[in-house]
């Protein structure tokens, strides 16, 4: 609603869908944070979409970050798009996933995002905190700009298919129901040299 503290309902659609767009801001500027919640997908960027901001939002979470509102599916979306930052949002209470990267999506930055169970009512995000799945030479935090990544229900960054060159750096990963990183299926495997 209007106080952005309580759902006015449940829907199943995408809540911020950009669909090939470039250059849109979503939250671009200080105290201009949305509320992305009782959606389906809390933000979709896909089909091309490139240059794309998502900055100080909300997602899944209430204004003050005191009540959780939950999205049903992922709090964020990169699906076939590109070069796109998601950055300082708070994202928990996803029914999957708080990010996932999938379906030849590059050079996208994820940077100062709090992704899991932090804050009052704050619930997990049920499966990873960050899933990447057939896509490559992604940047997970990095020199001062680790993101907090923790008490997700499954890993805390899993990398899944034909993906290679993702970087996963400067992160804090911790309490993760699963692993804190898992490169590929079936367990504990050595990164490659």
């Amino acid at each position: 609603n209007v106080t952005g503290m309580e759902l006015v309902g449940v829907v199943q659609d995408t809540g911020v869908h950009i669909a090939g767009g470039s250059n849109n801001h979503i939250g671009q500027y200080y105290q201009s944070e949305n509320v992305i919640s009782g959606n389906g997908d809390g933000v979709l960027i896909a089909d091309g979409a490139t240059q794309n901001t998502v900055s100080q939002n909300r997602i899944g979470l209430s204004i003050t970050r005191d009540e959780t509102l939950g999205n049903t599916r992922n709090g964020v979306v990169i699906r076939a798009a590109s070069a796109n930052t998601i950055t300082e949002n708070s994202i928990s209470a996803s029914g999957m996933n708080g990010i996932l990267i999938e379906q030849s999506s590059t050079n996208n930055l994820i940077r100062r995002n709090d992704i899991g169970e932090f804050f009052a009512a704050a619930s997990r995000n049920e499966l990873h905190g960050i899933l990447i799945v057939d896509s490559s030479d992604n940047l997970i935090g990095g020199p001062d700009n680790e993101n907090t990544i923790g008490r997700n229900g499954g890993d805390g960054v899993r990398i899944e298919g034909s993906s290679a060159g993702n970087a996963i750096l400067n992160n804090r990963i911790f309490q993760n129901s699963g692993l804190g990183i898992l490169l590929g299926a079936g367990g504990v495997v050595p990164n490659d040299p």
